[in-house]
């Protein structure tokens, strides 16, 4: 079973000094103290948030009916079955392959352990797998595997059930919210609900939206300090049931698909799956073939600076280690280990957050990128 997955509801708190340095005028004496409070509360609610979205990804709880050893073995299956759906991509769960995987089910199980339900039931089956074992198979099957580091998902929703379209944001709630909480679980993806507020109005419009401005576009998003988002929109279509139109963005790519007639939550799930798959494509490229490619990053100005530019290197998709090399007085060399081509991660790279291709290229043509904090 699977347990809910908190939807963060706006941008990342900046650092403390940042809230004092916004807040400090005309009164900033008097808001100090309390405002310390608030930072402290605000970054103790991030890390909460941050731990509850990742349960462990290879532990899995079924409810059974029946203990006996024919029962345990579908029952593991099953399990099995589900840990897969938030580990590789769902267009590879339905073929050969991983049909082969799921019948050795029992040969991957770590441990497992019966509970007890209501008198007269059965109770549930805690299946424990061993995760080196599972992410061997599912290598030498050929599947990307997506690991415990996810992107967050920012999901921006638009509603056309009037004369103008109107946003689902981080304050409303209903059938759509349960719906895609429900759909962000199954695959353990944490996500973002914009504010909508007077920034988010301002950067992206329903016009953007229908002329794909991928500018704007890619500016609303790096708000939520997240580089991939899911853009919905729902036409209703007789009663409780939704036409729908989806583009997922993200960094080297966008892709587009449409969904017929169906319920806020059949809907939701649909394209939540079209988005989980292309995350697994992206961070978790399938085969063991790579590259390893030397980049150059100026405009890092402190150690702060430079530690963050490396944690950024490795969340991107496709990286798999991103070490320093060497650095000067005016920028850091990384080394890093990509799965694919590294002109598709240069590609990556030209439409990233953080980083921008320099005006004057480096030895020999080599590719030069500033930082941006």
């Amino acid at each position: 079973m699977n347990g809910p997955i908190p939807l963060r509801a706006s941008p990342r708190p900046p650092p403390a000094t940042v809230l004092f340095y916004r807040f400090l005028t005309p009164h900033g004496a008097l808001l100090m103290p309390r405002l310390t409070s608030v930072a402290l509360i605000l970054l103790s609610v991030v890390r909460v948030c941050g731990a509850e979205e990742s349960p462990a990804l290879y532990v899995e709880t079924v409810t059974v009916g029946a203990r006996d050893d024919r029962a345990r073995a579908g029952d593991i299956r099953r399990a099995l079955s589900q840990i897969l759906e938030r580990v590789i991509a769902p267009e590879d769960l339905h073929g050969k392959a991983a049909e082969a995987v799921l019948g050795q089910s029992a040969a991957y199980v770590d441990q497992y352990e019966y509970h007890s339900g209501e008198p007269g039931a059965a109770g549930t089956l805690e299946v424990r797998f061993d995760r080196e074992q599972v992410d061997e198979a599912l290598a030498h099957a050929g599947f990307g595997i997506l690991g415990d580091e996810r992107p967050e998902l920012l999901v921006w929703l638009r509603i056309m059930d009037g004369a103008t379209p109107r946003f689902i944001g981080a304050e409303d709630g209903g059938a759509l919210m349960s719906a895609l909480q429900k759909a962000a679980a199954k695959h353990r993806v944490p996500v973002i609900l914009p504010l909508l507020d007077l920034t988010d109005q301002t950067n992206l419009s329903s016009a953007d939206i229908d002329t794909v401005n991928l500018p704007r576009i890619r500016d609303a998003i790096w708000r939520y300090e997240t580089e991939v988002a899911l853009i919905g929109t729902l036409v209703p279509s007789g009663d409780f049931e939704w036409e729908s139109r989806w583009r997922f963005v993200g960094p080297g790519q966008t892709a587009e698909w449409t969904q017929g007639a169906m319920g806020s939550e059949e809907a939701l799930a649909g394209a939540v799956d079209g988005a989980f798959g292309r995350l697994v494509r992206l961070y978790a490229p399938a085969g063991r073939t790579g590259s390893t490619l030397e980049i150059r990053v100026e405009g890092i100005g402190s150690m702060a600076e430079g530690e963050a530019c490396g944690r950024y290197l490795r969340g991107l998709p496709a990286v798999r280690s991103a070490e320093w090399a060497s650095a000067d007085a005016s920028a850091v060399s990384w080394r890093v280990q990509v799965g694919g081509s590294a002109q598709a991660f240069h590609q990556l790279l030209a439409e990233s957050r953080r980083l921008r291709l320099a005006a004057e290229p480096g030895a020999a043509g080599a590719k030069v990128y500033r930082w941006v904090p």
